[in-house]
């Protein structure tokens, strides 16, 4: 099939990785954006959770222009920006949240350093690991699961059709906060990043996260970012050789 183009506009800044990668009209993780988007149908009901500047979300409104997109962003600077996406596009069909997710409900503190504006994380751990530095931002955020936060919008879980997850170490927290969509909604396909080194800064294990995946996905692939890229089947069998790579799967 003939790939769909649409054009949004997109406000980022220039001074961080992903900023830099979208001014220079080029799509961060490009393998792992078209694999997802094209699965995208007119009516389709996508969260998008870590939503940055709006990449995926501002594409997928356009896709899925009878559907709706849920749009997660805790960071309130990439927030404002994901907002004026919004309204430099006239999108009526997103709902952005400014909160973070995870398997519990709360607060928490958003830990940013400013060298790398993008990378806002919950796990100060993954700070020191990645980018060997302390934080100089603490921001009080509120925290939720993704089954408690449909419930509040009154949309029932068995209608989600698509999740993609970026965050920055939490994704098997933000998992283990949706038991209810992934038990109801029957086919939905879900994008998560996984990097061991995040996995870990969160307290979890990398191995738990691959597992959780095999049981509950009929097929896990890992799509790597190579041109062009390969597609790698995960199961019970080879799941050794890849809980210590860092992927998108």
């Amino acid at each position: 099939a003939m790939e769909k183009q649409v054009f949004v506009k997109i406000v980022v800044n220039n001074n961080d990785t992903t900023g830099k990668i979208i001014i220079d009209g080029k799509i961060p993780e490009e393998n792992a954006f078209r694999e997802f988007t094209k699965h995208v149908k007119h009516n389709s009901v996508v969260v998008d959770i870590g939503t940055c500047y709006g990449q995926y979300a501002l594409i997928c409104s356009r896709l899925a222009f009878n559907g709706l997109i849920i749009a997660i962003e805790p960071s309130p600077y990439h927030f404002e920006m994901l907002k004026k996406g919004i309204e430099l596009n006239n999108i009526k069909n997103i709902i952005p949240l400014n909160i973070a997710l995870s398997d519990y409900k709360g607060t928490s503190k958003l830990f940013i350093c400013n060298d790398h504006i993008e990378g806002g994380t919950l796990f100060k751990d993954k700070l020191k690991q990645e980018l060997n530095c302390e934080p100089d931002k603490e921001i009080d955020i509120n925290v939720n699961t993704l089954d408690n936060i449909l419930k509040e919008l009154n949309i029932d879980y068995n209608t989600i059709d698509m999740i993609k997850i970026d965050v920055e170490g939490a994704e098997l927290k933000i998992i283990k906060g949706m038991k209810n969509v992934l038990t109801q909604s029957k086919n939905v396909i879900l994008l998560t990043e996984y990097a061991t080194h995040a996995i870990t800064a969160s307290g979890e294990n990398s191995k738990d996260f691959i597992e959780y995946l095999i049981n509950r996905f009929k097929e896990v692939k890992i799509i790597t970012e190579d041109k062009p890229a390969k597609i790698i089947i995960l199961n019970k069998n080879n799941i050794d050789k890849y809980i210590n790579i860092d992927c998108t799967s």
